[in-house]
């Protein structure tokens, strides 16, 4: 399928708070359990990732592309997290998180 990387977030039960955690792995596995590891000890309310492709725009700024797979992750009664699949995404495609590569014009 070719280079997919897995945008991972944790989030804290208030809304419009920084997320606890977040961070991109190359594998969907180590981005489950990076994103889980908050939720399970209890300083996050869920997990989410997102799968990306990376990408470049016209103005060569690096950009992650999301491919519309994408989970959610909640502390289950065993107190280890159970992802589920979201819907596609509207919007999916499109770039997000835009990084200008060093030495680019600009």
């Amino acid at each position: 399928m070719g280079n997919l990387w897995y945008s991972w977030t944790s989030l804290s039960y208030r809304p419009g708070d920084v997320p606890v955690a977040m961070g991109i792995s190359d594998d969907e596995h180590s981005a489950r359990d990076a994103a889980a590891a908050a939720v399970e000890a209890g300083d996050a309310f869920i997990g989410y990732i997102k799968e990306v492709r990376p990408g470049l725009t016209a103005d060569f700024l690096l950009c992650y592309v999301p491919t519309g797979r994408e989970w959610h992750g909640r502390k289950a009664a065993d107190g280890k997290v159970r992802w589920n699949r979201l819907r596609p995404a509207v919007g999916a495609g499109f770039c997000e998180l835009m990084i200008r590569l060093p030495g680019m014009p600009r």
